[in-house]
């Protein structure tokens, strides 16, 4: 038996660790997901700015690459949608609840909480990453289009 407050099982604690250590990449992950929607978008506004400027074709041509741009822009201001992600003992009232737990108890409810909101973030970022890919790839295209276009 344990006297010292140190769980009998270590093993929880490593598994807290890691948990952590996930749903703090996830985490960042969403940051880089969010930036890279935010340089792509500001990409591909400077993109049709210009194009607009020095040109007024109302070609097939250009219909289909400011199409395929507006498709990317959507996609990144869908990514870039402030989204609710559960963050791990957000309310104060859970740490007076977990103050009166017993150690294991109060790891055991930390990794439930940290495993609900790392799975969630997951489940975004996996979304997201798929839509900027998506939003990359029609950029990729508005602009072949575009130089397409130019060299016709």
């Amino acid at each position: 038996m344990c006297t010292d407050g140190q769980s009998q099982f270590p093993s929880l604690s490593i598994t807290l660790d890691e948990i952590k250590y996930f749903y703090e990449h996830e985490w960042r992950l969403r940051q880089n997901l969010e930036t890279k929607a935010g340089v792509l978008l500001a990409f591909s506004g400077t993109i049709a700015s210009i194009t607009s400027l020095f040109g007024s074709e109302t070609s097939p041509w250009h219909i289909a690459f400011y199409f395929l741009l507006s498709l990317s822009m959507i996609g990144c201001l869908v990514v870039l949608v402030p989204s609710n992600y559960p963050i791990p003992h957000k309310e104060f009232n859970n740490y007076f609840q977990y103050a009166k737990m017993k150690v294991d108890e109060a790891r055991n409810q930390f990794l439930l909480d940290y495993i609900g909101a790392a799975n969630d973030i997951e489940v975004g970022n996996g979304r997201n990453a798929w839509i900027l890919m998506a939003s990359f790839a029609l950029a990729f295209l508005a602009i072949l289009i575009l130089m397409i276009s130019k060299a016709i």
